[in-house]
């Protein structure tokens, strides 16, 4: 389900004045859901100006708080209402300050946006994929009865030796008791976790299979403790159950090499030394957890071209005259922006550097009023220039010395792969000198 909730009657100039005068009806908004989780988002529509020489231009823009963030608890209301009103006031001022010359004139619409949120369950029993009943990947499915498959899968994991481990037994229900399940509701859903972890001095991580029934992570722990179990969420059509993993992740991401490696829990990309993983995850965790795709066969360098160097370069540079712009006092009550000066080109200098011949090397300096368009023009000739010098081929020039360096040539100087019958080799040389590669 859905709601959007629209205001258009805004007084104020102020963008963050505003938003903050708006934070106890948005909070009303939010805690008059009966919905148990929702995801909220907020927006503003500005209307901006701009002086020109000649005219007044105006624009408008909406500026929003970014993905929509999961509410689970009354609690977390005024912190996620913070982070909101700040991202959106942050992409405001970033759009007006960054030499951009747009001052706010007006606020036009303002929008809270609720969705009901519905976060994964896992309940009953499911078979797992046929691919993943392999031994090989240490896979424990309890066959429940009941909405608890997690609560009997952090209990196996401490009796993993039982005979038929899938089974809910005596011992299993023993263990289960053992941790503390205060705030617990089954079926389990991914929100509960953190609670789960606080009660206890257990971390959990949880993984997916998409729609290919490729491993994925789903939610990693923020702290890895002493005792931590992995568990793999399976879906069957809206039923979803969760089946504990004994042997970590490599079975999961190893396909072909059979040495010990090391994976990440976030990216799931693997190491051959531990040592690489903990330097490798402090950069990896602050980023949302993903499977990192890498292709298949060894990494070649092909841009062959580009080891070349570009026979000619322009460098340019502009000098301005910075004159004064009188305005009226702002209004210290409203937001605003002040332009002080403008930046009027006067002059610019621009190089032509030949790396080949430094004959057709060229510097151009111009002073006055309609430098802009002269240094268009100017490029424009240039273009020209360098054209017609590109299109000479000069008649190649060899020593003798570059006679035998040919001769007992076996691989490409570009490349550096041997020549075959397909890539024979041939005489190269620089069409603007004569000179031979």
């Amino acid at each position: 389900m859905f709601k959007q909730y629209q205001y258009n009657e805004i007084k104020p100039i102020d963008p963050k004045k505003f938003i903050e005068d708006m934070s106890e009806e948005i909070k009303s908004k939010i805690e008059s859901q009966d919905w148990k989780n929702l995801k909220a988002a907020l927006s503003i529509q500005v209307e901006f100006y701009k002086e020109l020489p000649h005219e007044i231009k105006k624009t408008t823009g909406w500026f929003n708080s970014g993905e929509m963030i999961r509410i689970t608890n009354d609690s977390e209301i005024q912190n996620i209402l913070n982070q909101m009103i700040n991202e959106v006031i942050e992409k405001i001022y970033k759009y007006t300050c960054e030499g951009s010359g747009w001052i706010i004139n007006k606020l036009l619409d303002f929008e809270i946006k609720l969705v009901e949120y519905k976060p994964l369950k896992a309940s009953s029993y499911i078979q797992l994929p046929l691919k993943y009943q392999n031994p090989k990947f240490g896979l424990i499915n309890i066959q429940n009865k009941d909405n608890e498959c997690f609560k009997w899968c952090i209990a196996r994991s401490n009796c993993l030796n039982e005979r038929n481990p899938q089974r809910v037994t005596k011992i299993l229900n023993n263990e289960s008791n053992k941790y503390n399940w205060k705030g617990i509701e089954f079926p389990m859903n991914l929100n509960q976790i953190k609670q789960f972890e606080k009660n206890n001095d257990t971390s959990i991580n949880i993984y997916c299979l998409d729609e290919k029934l490729e491993f994925n992570p789903l939610r990693i722990t923020e702290v890895e403790k002493d005792k931590h179990v992995d568990l793999l969420l399976i879906s069957e059509k809206e039923n979803n159950h969760y089946v504990l993993m004994t042997k970590g992740l490599s079975p999961f991401i190893n396909k072909s090499h059979k040495a010990k490696t090391f994976p990440c829990p976030y990216c799931l990309h693997s190491f051959y030394e531990k040592e690489l993983l903990e330097n490798h995850k402090p950069n990896c965790m602050i980023h949302k957890p993903v499977r990192m795709e890498l292709v298949d066969g060894p990494v070649e360098f092909r841009n062959y071209y580009k080891q070349i160097k570009h026979p000619f370069v322009i460098y340019a540079d502009f000098e301005c005259t910075l004159k004064k712009i009188h305005t009226t006092k702002p209004d210290p009550a409203d937001s605003y922006t002040i332009n002080l000066q403008e930046h009027t080109p006067n002059s610019f200098c621009c190089y032509t550097k030949c790396d080949e011949k430094d004959e057709h090397s060229k510097l151009e300096i111009y002073e006055g009023s309609d430098s802009p368009k002269k240094f268009a023009d100017y490029l424009i000739s240039e273009i020209h220039r360098i054209y017609n010098l590109m299109k000479r081929n000069e008649d190649m020039i060899m020593s003798e010395q570059d006679e035998l360096n040919h001769k007992n040539a076996e691989i490409c100087f570009v490349c550096e792969k041997p020549f075959t019958k397909e890539n024979y080799k041939v005489r190269d040389h620089n069409h603007l000198t004569g000179e031979f590669r």
